[in-house]
């Protein structure tokens, strides 16, 4: 069970989710849709780029369509951008190649929304906002990006986190640097320690010896 002190940084997660993420998106695609609708409402013949299934797509197919393409993509961003440092310069390559296939495979059957906000404007203002597309395209994307952040976390402790595993090593090596540094010093001052005190030594005989024949 989650103590207080996680439950509120997991509400305050949620809430900064939904403030900075969900309500932007879904504001600017009510604003695309009044863009498009008073730009090119005469000469679209009423679509406005809303996402349709293609005839013969089920309302089942639909679902499960907008989900598998949502959950390949939100697995890939969320695998490339965790901070395991397994990745390197590749992520923008694997999130823009995997978004790029979904498309592709999706695009000429649902539209490929993959996203609520895509589809929330242009479907509104083109009068294609209807309780099937509500389901097709929100509970689709919604579902497949919950499975795959579930996969995630499931898996997310089981992998080594290699970017931790090198700041370890990196420390590591730098005490064991700092270590043999103070000893090698330590050995190093010893010989000439003894040098000097050997010298200090020669020259106070030497002045003893002065003195006795003088006297």
């Amino acid at each position: 069970a989650l103590d207080d002190d996680e439950k509120d940084n997991a509400r305050s997660v949620w809430i900064s989710a939904v403030v900075n993420y969900w309500i932007p998106q879904l504001l600017g695609s009510l604003l695309g849709g009044v863009g498009l609708l008073l730009t090119i409402g005469g000469i679209s013949n009423g679509k406005l780029g809303a996402t349709l299934l293609a005839p013969g797509v089920s309302l089942v197919n639909g679902l499960a369509l907008e989900a598998i393409m949502t959950f390949l993509l939100m697995n890939t961003i969320l695998n490339v951008t965790d901070g395991k440092g397994t990745q390197g310069n590749m992520a923008p390559w694997a999130i823009g190649s995997t978004l790029t296939l979904c498309i592709l495979m999706c695009g000429p059957l649902t539209g490929a929304s993959l996203n609520p906000a895509r589809t929330l404007g242009p479907n509104l203002f083109s009068g294609a906002f209807t309780l099937s597309h509500l389901l097709v395209y929100f509970v689709g994307p919604c579902l497949g990006a919950s499975l795959a952040a579930l996969l995630w976390i499931l898996f997310d402790n089981l992998l080594p986190n290699k970017a931790k595993e090198e700041d370890a090593e990196q420390a590591s090596f730098a005490a064991s640097r700092g270590a043999s540094g103070s000893h090698n010093s330590t050995f190093e001052l010893s010989p000439t320690t003894s040098a000097l005190e050997a010298s200090a030594s020669g020259k106070g005989k030497q002045a003893m010896e002065e003195g006795a024949q003088q006297a």
